[in-house]
């Protein structure tokens, strides 16, 4: 480890903030920034980027450092940054902690990749591996996203609990019910011209699709009219997936819409008569949370992380269960009741997940680890943010 003078600056690992197309991990390490741009102090925060300026929708006197590189950024480029100009401490949100780094803090978004490994490939299974085992021995203190994470973590790599401290992610404020002519614009875009089911998520084997196209299909001949759609990048990933849909007698029912932008994913889930989210196992799930704001009623499995997130604003299935995710399709597609009880669930529920929130808590996290003081994830909470704690009727959040 680099010894390094003793300062205040928390430098933040930026390399992620401008890939597209933006994923969970990257719209986390995007988010989280953004607020916590807004709650440093004068400089305080320094962000290392991969491209030549911050996007977008950071205060002007965010302090970045540009250093593009062709190839080996993070172990090369940004470790010789951290040997001649270390932060006081460095947080990696969504990659990997340099060869060379002062303290660090690193976020683990989760373990499927031990928890289901037969959805990932050998090569996929040993570099995640890898790349997880040098973080959590490398950081100072570990965030995870979620409880379900955490527990992974101590499970399956022997970290000390009190190492690890858990921060939910937030919702972006563009997740809010749609107007009539965004929907109509996006069904006009999209061709639907049917009421649908709605998933989200790349086309990984860990997101179950082809159960939830068995399920489908299984509800189609009990009578369902609505169609089934799915959003997500493909890749190397998505075989699985194209095989079920292209070998499904009712194929004509199911569309891929591929990778969706942002700014259309509020529209969609708006417009859906339900969010199906089976999968097998998450880390956190954040499409859960998007969908309840935007105020469709959601349908999540009952393993991972889902029940930490969806709470009492979701329906639950058994992602190993067709005739469990068929039979909630049924129920909450033929009931206009049930429909609108789990739109207005959801809708509180989720107002708990503000990425101010989310940076509060992780800031806490950063200059405890800075300052040398103790933090305990069971204390970690509103009471230790001085001024962070959003007022009553406020956007920023409520307390779970």
């Amino acid at each position: 480890m680099v010894s390094q003078p003793r300062q205040r600056v928390i430098g933040f690992d930026g390399s992620r903030i401008s890939s597209r197309p933006r994923t969970g991990t990257e719209t986390y390490a995007f988010e989280l920034l953004k607020s916590l741009a807004t709650l440093a102090e004068p400089d305080e925060l320094r962000v290392y980027l991969n491209t030549q300026e911050l996007p977008e929708g950071f205060p002007e006197e965010t302090e970045s450092v540009s250093m593009t590189a062709p190839r080996l950024w993070t172990h090369g480029r940004l470790s010789w940054e951290m040997a001649r100009r270390p932060p006081g401490l460095l947080f990696v949100p969504s990659h990997v902690i340099p060869a060379f780094h002062p303290r660090a803090v690193v976020t683990v978004h989760d373990l499927a990749f031990l928890v289901h490994p037969e959805a990932f490939t050998n090569r996929q299974r040993q570099e995640l591996d890898i790349a997880t085992r040098w973080n959590v021995r490398a950081a100072t203190k570990i965030i995870a996203v979620s409880r379900r994470t955490k527990t992974d973590l101590v499970e399956h790599y022997r970290i000390a609990p009190e190492k690890i401290v858990v921060v939910h992610h937030g919702v972006s404020r563009g997740f809010q019910p749609a107007g009539a002519a965004q929907i109509e614009r996006v069904q006009l875009a999209f061709g639907l011209d049917r009421e649908y089911i709605l998933s989200v998520g790349t086309l990984h084997p860990r997101k179950n699709y082809p159960a939830v196209i068995s399920a489908f299909e299984l509800a189609v001949d009990a009578g369902l009219t609505a169609d089934l759609v799915i959003c997500g990048a493909g890749g190397r990933d998505a075989a699985s997936t194209l095989q079920a849909i292209d070998a499904s007698p009712i194929r004509e029912r199911i569309r891929w819409l591929r990778y969706v932008d942002q700014n259309d994913l509020p529209p969609l889930y708006s417009a859906a008569s339900l969010v199906m989210l089976a999968s097998l196992y998450e880390g956190f799930g954040m499409p859960a949370l998007e969908a309840m704001s935007c105020g469709a009623p959601v349908a999540v499995s009952s393993t991972g992380a889902l029940p930490e997130v969806a709470g009492s604003g979701a329906r639950y299935v058994d992602p190993l269960d067709v005739e469990s995710i068929s039979g909630v399709m049924l129920e909450l597609c033929g009931s206009a009741e049930l429909i609108e009880r789990y739109r207005s669930l959801g809708q509180q529920w989720a107002r708990r997940f503000t990425w101010r929130r989310s940076a509060a808590l992780t800031m806490n996290v950063l200059r405890a680890v800075r300052d040398d003081r103790e933090i305990n994830d069971d204390r970690l909470g509103w009471s230790e943010l001085a001024g962070a704690r959003p007022q009553p009727g406020s956007n920023d959040g409520v307390e779970g």
